[in-house]
């Protein structure tokens, strides 16, 4: 492959990854081990709300372990 055609498939791939990598302002540390980042949570009852790519998404705030505050999280 020719330099410019490495450069250009770089590119593509920065361009891909981009949204998969996105600031948040919480990580939210579910008990089964799994974690979401996000940039916003509220309490509703008593589920944890919180905003996802395209909407919002709730989980039972007995199923959450902790909320914590972070500068970056990487999806993925």
């Amino acid at each position: 492959m020719s330099l410019p055609q490495i450069l250009a498939a770089l590119v593509c791939l920065v361009t891909l990854a981009q949204p998969s990598l996105s600031a948040a302002a919480y990580l939210i540390q579910l008990r089964n081990g799994r974690h979401v980042g996000t940039s916003q949570y509220w309490k509703q009852g008593s589920t944890i709300m919180f905003s996802i790519a395209g909407g919002v998404a709730g989980v039972a705030e007995s199923a959450v372990l902790r909320i914590q505050a972070v500068d970056a999280v990487v999806y993925g």
